[in-house]
């Protein structure tokens, strides 16, 4: 509960913060900052016996990160981040560079993000790459449908903008490789041979949702999961051998632990910035307003909105939601976005029909 009070304040704070361009930049800065941390610890931190120790799972290869790097809840992290430092780059790139401040700041940033998008490529998380390429293309046809823009007319900048992405995606390639991503097909391949099946999460889930079906309007309880499912997991030849702390399911261990009580309530967590973030997106893509939504909001709205969205569809696989560092970052991006879905100004433009 403690650790939920805190996220919820995180929200609030950041909604207040990043209601000005400085604030947001800020709260992206920190961002980039803690990913780029995050990222460079894990590829230089390995510990393959310490993860064998504590999983024992026998189709996870030698050369693979620690326990934590092994789940996808560190993608799931990385997956938050990174979007962040691509919107300062976007920002940086958009004001022209003109001061060499500028030019050594987005240097900086466009490490952290390859650094980044390299990290959730070591990582042997499946749903990590699956959400990486979600989000990627969110943003590349939102981009194209949003600003539309001419190749015919910018066919200089078009030309230095495809060298730059395949570059880009040269050295991401290669780092990615060097890194240990290699390791990240095999486990593709042990997926593959099961027709892309997971059982004993499926299982989980299950066990989660019957959990609180059992226990009513108020659940078990928040934080019981783990111990109240060995009476449930004893009952499933699949989960028996096991000993399991969280359903790899946000959403199905959430209704076991609060019941349908907090399942109402997440319904309306979630339509309180869904409401918001289509509204702002609406305004994203009008094209016929007199006070067109700034490049800043709108490569805002597009990068978090991708973010978010990957986010709450690697929670129905995982867990991050119950990890203080995924729920807390997960808390202000929500609040950052939604300080750009609303705008601070009163907009004279015409209503939508």
């Amino acid at each position: 509960m403690i650790s939920i009070s805190v996220a919820l304040m995180g929200l609030v704070m950041a909604l207040d913060f990043a209601a000005g361009r400085k604030g947001r930049h800020i709260l992206a800065l920190a961002m980039t900052i803690s990913g780029a941390a995050a990222a460079i610890a894990g590829l230089f931190w390995r510990s393959p016996a310490d993860l064998r120790s504590m999983w024992h799972v026998a189709q996870i290869p030698d050369s693979v990160f620690g326990w934590f790097w092994y789940h996808g809840n560190a993608a799931a992290f990385l997956n938050l981040t990174w979007p962040a430092s691509l919107w300062l780059c976007a920002i940086l790139i958009r004001n022209g560079l003109r001061r060499p401040l500028q030019q050594v700041m987005l240097a900086g940033v466009a490490a952290a993000l390859l650094t980044q998008i390299i990290a959730v490529f070591v990582n042997v998380s499946k749903m990590g790459h699956l959400m990486f390429i979600l989000e990627a293309g969110w943003m590349i046809v939102t981009a194209l449908l949003i600003w539309r823009p001419n190749v015919a007319d910018l066919l200089f900048g078009f030309r230095r903008i495809m060298v730059s992405a395949v570059i880009a995606a040269s050295l991401l390639l290669l780092g990615a490789w060097l890194g240990g991503a290699g390791e990240g097909i095999t486990r593709w391949s042990v997926f593959a041979g099961r027709r892309f099946d997971d059982p004993a999460r499926r299982h989980a889930a299950a066990m989660a949702v019957q959990i609180g079906i059992d226990h009513g309007w108020l659940g078990a309880g928040p934080g019981t999961f783990e111990w109240v499912s060995p009476h449930y997991s004893s009952l499933d030849s699949l989960l028996s051998g096991g000993h399991w702390r969280h359903a790899h399911n946000d959403y199905a261990q959430l209704f076991a632990e609060w019941g349908w009580l907090g399942a109402g309530l997440l319904v309306l967590v979630v339509a309180f910035p869904g409401r918001h973030l289509g509204r702002g997106m609406r305004l994203a893509f009008a094209r016929k307003m007199r006070r067109r939504m700034s490049f800043h909001r709108r490569s805002g709205l597009v990068c978090f909105s991708a973010a978010f969205m990957a986010f709450m569809t690697h929670a129905a696989v995982d867990f991050p939601l119950q990890i203080d560092a995924t729920r807390h970052l997960y808390a202000v991006l929500t609040g950052l976005l939604l300080a750009m879905a609303c705008s601070s100004s009163n907009d004279s433009g015409p209503r939508f029909k």
